[in-house]
């Protein structure tokens, strides 16, 4: 199970994300300065790189089909090739109201991450 992203991907109490849709396949999660972007589950950091549209991005293999995408304006604290474990920081919000956009895909295929994520509250 440590190996499914299922946890969430923001440190401490958040707003519920969007809804997903086929459409964008992705959620996304607005928190404040000092928020902490965490890894969903254990894996390697499989890509670390930049998007004109959605900031930098971050990609989490967690080697059994499951990769989670990140993707905020903050600088990354991850390397590509780093293994990290659930809870593990991949960003720290800079700004008030940032956006985090994240997507899990599994086999290749964007999954809504409501079928995977553990939310409580």
């Amino acid at each position: 199970m440590k190996y499914i992203p299922s946890g969430m991907p923001l440190d401490g109490q958040v707003p519920l994300p969007s809804e997903y849709s086929d459409e964008k396949q992705y959620i996304t999660f607005t928190a404040g300065a000092g928020t902490k972007i965490v890894a969903a589950g254990a894996g390697t950091v499989s890509y670390v790189g930049d998007s004109a549209e959605y900031g930098h991005i971050v990609k989490v293999d967690h080697g059994n089909g499951y990769v989670s995408v990140y993707c905020d304006r903050s600088e990354p604290t991850v390397n590509e090739n780093d293994d990290v474990i659930s809870g593990t920081t991949l960003y720290v919000m800079s700004e008030d109201q940032e956006v985090l956009t994240y997507q899990i895909s599994y086999e290749g295929d964007f999954i809504d991450p409501y079928t995977v994520m553990d939310i409580n509250g």
